[in-house]
């Protein structure tokens, strides 16, 4: 790929100017120039027409020239090389634990001397024996915080993206981890994540959800760290990890979560894509009757609006009360109707639920279950239902949107629901389409005024960045590609501002740059 050496101290404005020269004589008609677009996979073969070239065309031919596959490449490669050292060693550091493992790999060799810069940065290289001296010669350090992220050394240690799945590096890790130990780490070490202060960042939930390794977690738990920590249940039993759960269990879990804290079970029911954790905590004694939230939300409310019957039927049969209301006072029943759970509802039905559903409430679920026909006849007799939707109602948008399933969003928006309604983080059913890669259901949710710049509460990112975010969990329905295709065209900008704290911004933003050449791509 490379042909071309970048000078040591790189000007970004040299590069731009380099990729319009390119550009216009490509455009002039000049075949050397044309022929330079070549490099691009999407001119690779055949012929290239001068007349479609765009200069983001010419900015990556310059960056694949100098080695680097985008253009937001090279500027992070002109940005590192323009970095004081100690700059570099933070960059670094807050790259290896954000997930970043190019960008950081990329500083490290560009800045060497960060193998030996720090004790964070021999942390998150797993270097064990440098570590091991640094201790030997400061004791104190095992329990310091510090660093890019002033943490304790054990959390940097347990966030490493560098380890993959080595098994010397996992090795090294965990003998880092047994050293630090030994010498008073924190085994309950913690952060907080500021948008979910309910779940604090441990080194436990570090150790099994981040580095993924089970060996360090339980060189952990044999040394204190609690297994009911407020955290790692609620995201193992999220994701079906059972291997996880059945390690906690045998170190003192209770299921229930922390005494007065979040319940795993309704928790993990909120955003997971599989019951299998959330049998195994009822399979151990969690109690589904255990509420949290500002709505008072038991397992049960959850999944009659969210699941199935055969999950609602293990609930009930572990003693979850489906007369139960919630603290706005729908009960299961209610919400299995008006979330278009109709199978749900009649089950719960035979087993003595209430219908207390309102007439509002009978023209929404005929809305939420895709039925034009139903809900145009109940407008017909009352036609001020359109205009009695409340926030609860607009925001019934979210599921059909994350499911992408067109029937229901077209039904509900040409009843009257609003596209723009968002939560209380002020996410909209657009963040929510994009994120799970559901390109018709954006395309659907814009043609009918969904603003494509809404920036959600906590990250202050518009629905492309919650597209790229939505990248690391696809699945076979998703395209984010023709997401990012749609919104882009739409007018969504490009960048992202990172507001403070924001975690693993260096990620988000590599990740950014990888769908926008991805659909500059397919679109050529």
């Amino acid at each position: 790929m490379s042909s071309r050496e970048l000078p040591a101290r790189p000007h970004l404005d040299q590069l731009k100017a380099q990729a319009k020269d390119l550009l216009a004589d490509a455009r002039a008609g000049r075949a050397e120039a044309i022929a330079r677009f070549a490099l691009l996979p999407a001119f690779a073969a055949g012929r290239i027409s001068a007349e479609a070239l765009a200069l983001h065309d010419a900015q990556s031919v310059i960056a694949r020239e100098y080695g680097c596959p985008s253009w937001s490449a090279l500027k992070d490669e002109v940005d590192a090389r323009g970095l004081a050292f100690e700059a570099a060693v933070d960059e670094f550091v807050r790259a290896a634990t954000g997930g970043a493992r190019a960008r950081a790999e990329r500083l490290l060799a560009l800045y060497p001397a960060i193998r030996t810069a720090s004790l964070e940065t021999a942390l998150v290289l797993a270097d064990a024996d440098a570590v091991a001296a640094r201790i030997a010669a400061s004791p104190a350090l095992a329990r310091q915080r510090g660093g890019a992220q002033q943490w304790e050394p054990l959390l940097y240690a347990c966030h490493t993206c560098l380890a993959g799945d080595d098994p010397q590096t996992l090795d090294a890790l965990t003998r880092i981890a047994t050293l630090l130990l030994a010498h008073g780490a924190d085994p309950n070490a913690e952060y907080h994540w500021q948008w979910h202060p309910e779940l604090p960042r441990t080194v436990l939930w570090a150790a099994v959800c981040v580095i993924n390794y089970l060996p360090l977690a339980k060189v952990l738990l044999r040394a204190g760290a609690r297994a009911t920590d407020g955290v790692t249940p609620h995201i193992t039993s999220g994701g079906g990890m059972l291997e996880p759960l059945e390690l906690l269990q045998r170190h003192g879990l209770d299921v229930n979560g922390v005494p007065g804290g979040v319940p795993p079970l309704v928790y993990a029911l909120t955003w997971a894509r599989t019951d299998k954790g959330a049998r195994w905590l009822l399979a151990h004694g969690a109690d589904p009757n255990r509420a949290w939230g500002d709505l008072n939300e038991t397992a049960l409310h959850v999944a009659a609006r969210r699941w199935d019957v055969a999950l609602v039927e293990t609930l009930v049969q572990h003693g979850a009360d489906i007369h139960r209301r919630r603290a706005d006072g729908r009960t299961p029943h209610a919400l299995a109707i008006l979330h278009g759970k109709p199978d749900i509802a009649d089950w719960l039905r035979a087993q003595g639920a209430v219908d207390e559903l309102t007439p509002l409430d009978r023209f929404v679920a005929a809305c939420v279950r895709g039925d034009r026909a139903s809900a145009d006849a109940l407008l017909a007799t009352t036609p001020s239902l359109r205009t009695s939707l409340t926030t609860e109602h607009h925001r019934l948008l979210d599921d059909p949107a994350e499911r992408g399933d067109l029937a229901v969003l077209d039904t509900m928006l040409a009843c009257g629901f609003n596209p723009n309604t968002g939560d209380k983080d002020a996410v909209t059913p657009l963040h929510r389409a994009a994120m799970a890669g559901r390109a018709s259901a954006v395309a659907t949710l814009i043609a009918h005024g969904a603003n494509v710049t809404a920036l959600d509460g906590m990250f202050s990112a518009t629905p492309l960045i919650w597209a790229v975010e939505g990248r690391n969990h696809p699945d076979a329905h998703a395209d984010h590609v023709a997401v990012a295709i749609a919104l882009i065209h739409a007018g969504c900008p490009m960048t992202w501002q990172a507001p403070e704290g924001a975690p693993s911004p260096e990620r988000t933003q590599d990740a950014l740059q990888e769908l926008l050449a991805e659909a500059a791509r397919r679109e050529h």
